[in-house]
């Protein structure tokens, strides 16, 4: 199940507390606008020895060349989502909605129309997408403004029936926010939306349940301390009963040591369990920055680890045995170095890790790379590269073999989404397959 956007959370924002108003009072339901048929294109090759052959590009229908597409992904099976927040001066928010079909990948839906705004959406932080199945949760900024807002963001429920995506839900703060749905997670009928920023580093982490009137809020995963600084809900993860809740700004060890949160659910009930911080925890490593859950196995980043480096960044794996969870091993890339700031963002599916290198608001960095757990270890790792793609990394999903990386560029870029085959025998990585445009 891919329970998390893209488990890249770079956000900001502030944060006001949930109002269960809202959901029932925002118009009819909808569907997402169908678009046709439109194949993925070949990217060109780097060249590079990593991989035997280039990734595939997906195409967004219409083509925005501001859009900065690939700023968020989710992948699950032949289904992706990829969000394009455009970043311009009007509200151009969307998320396009990719299957492999006959003819390869093609666009099956754009989920969010362009609403035209005067007032900058370049301070957006929503613009994030979950995807598990047959529904996807996407946040959008600016989207169904209230007279009373300056800023808000709405975060909208979309169900497939066949081919064709119908909005089930949106739900909003009150009074006006700017931060909600900064972070997103979906398993099931089960679904997390993160609301924290840089200028109130408090946050709140709501549940969203789809029962037979359709989804509703049902509650909230609370900061059991609730102390300053930490920046609870930076990423959050769920798969199933158990869900993570990021907050790398904890001090438990030292400023901006981190720590994750985790909770359990029994019925209906969220209990927090289990507070996680690294076995070799040290000061400004944010650990906690980025989250993924698969089954009994859960990934968490520190960018800004310095085992190898100011800032070279590392992953921690954790399994879960019975009920206990335990640290059971550390994930540097081998040409580990500093200020690569690896972890930035990650993707944990079965037995296979994404974890990327890239820190998008530096945009100096372009590497994602693959492991596969084999004999209780993640190793084979495979190094993807796109030499010409912006901020390449900024998120990344991972589904069985597939692998999906966002790289969206700077402002005013129209960004891209490529799918990699992990699937290739000798640890490298192909490009899916696909038409040429």
């Amino acid at each position: 199940m891919r329970s998390m956007m893209c488990r890249s959370v770079l956000v900001a924002g502030l944060l006001v507390m949930a109002s269960s108003t809202f959901g029932q009072d925002m118009g009819p339901a909808r569907k997402g606008s169908a678009t046709p048929w439109t194949p993925a294109a070949a990217f060109p090759s780097s060249g590079g020895t990593t991989r035997s052959g280039p990734p595939i590009s997906l195409v967004p229908v219409p083509f925005n060349p501001a859009g900065q597409f690939g700023s968020a992904v989710a992948l699950d099976g032949t289904t992706a989502v990829v969000g394009a927040p455009s970043g311009g001066f009007r509200n151009d928010d969307r998320a396009h909605v990719f299957v492999l079909g006959a003819q390869g990948w093609g666009q099956q839906a754009l989920l969010l129309q362009p609403q035209p705004n005067p007032i900058d959406a370049s301070r957006g932080t929503g613009r994030r997408v979950a995807l598990d199945g047959d529904v996807a949760v996407v946040s959008a900024h600016g989207f169904g403004m209230r007279a009373e807002c300056s800023f808000e963001d709405v975060v909208l429920f979309f169900r497939r029936t066949g081919s064709s995506w119908t909005e089930e839900g949106r739900f909003r703060k009150s009074p006006c926010d700017e931060t909600f749905g900064s972070a997103l997670a979906l398993s099931g009928n089960t679904a997390l939306v993160a609301t924290v920023g840089w200028f109130d580093p408090f946050g709140r982490v709501d549940v969203y349940d789809r029962g037979a009137g359709g989804w509703s809020r049902s509650g909230s995963l609370d900061d059991p301390v609730f102390a300053s600084q930490t920046y609870f809900g930076f990423s959050i993860a769920i798969d199933g009963d158990t869900a993570l809740v990021g907050a790398p700004y904890d001090r438990f060890g030292g400023p901006l040591t981190g720590a994750v949160h985790v909770y359990q659910r029994t019925g209906s009930t969220w209990t927090h369990v289990d507070k996680w911080t690294a076995s070799d925890a040290s000061t400004l490593a944010q650990f906690g920055s980025t989250v993924a859950i698969s089954g009994n196995l859960a990934l968490v980043g520190a960018p800004g680890d310095s085992e190898h480096g100011r800032n070279s960044g590392a992953a921690y794996v954790f399994e879960r045995v019975g009920s206990t969870w335990m640290e059971k091993e550390k994930i540097v890339p081998s040409d580990a170095a500093p200020s690569r700031f690896f972890a930035s963002a990650l993707d944990l599916d079965g037995n296979r890790a994404v974890i990327s290198a890239a820190n998008m608001f530096l945009g100096a960095f372009d590497s994602v790379y693959a492991f596969e757990r084999t004999g209780g270890k993640f190793g084979n790792e495979t190094k993807l590269t796109q030499p010409g793609a912006g901020f390449f990394g900024a998120a990344v999903s991972v589904s069985g073999d597939r692998a999906l990386v966002g790289a969206p560029g700077g402002s005013g870029s129209p960004g891209a989404a490529l799918l990699f085959d992990l699937s290739a025998t000798g640890g490298a990585a192909r490009g899916m397959r696909g038409k040429v445009r």
